[in-house]
């Protein structure tokens, strides 16, 4: 693994675990932006192989659907 791999990993954990943290708290919002930006940082760090993380091809229609 690269280092940029491991740091957007990284960032993408802190980002699970603030917004599940938030969510408890009630900030309902702020959470849901960091779930945002979470799955930014981890498709942005798949657009290289053109795979997001879990190595599965792009799916465009099932990601908007959410």
């Amino acid at each position: 693994m690269k280092l940029k791999n491991i740091i957007q990993a990284l960032i993408a954990l802190i980002l699970i675990v603030a917004a599940v943290g938030l969510y408890k708290v009630g900030q309902v919002w702020p959470a849901w932006i960091c779930v945002v930006v979470g799955i930014v940082v981890a498709v942005w760090g798949g657009t290289a192989s053109g795979r997001t993380r879990s190595g599965r091809p792009r799916n465009p229609e099932r990601t908007r659907s959410a």
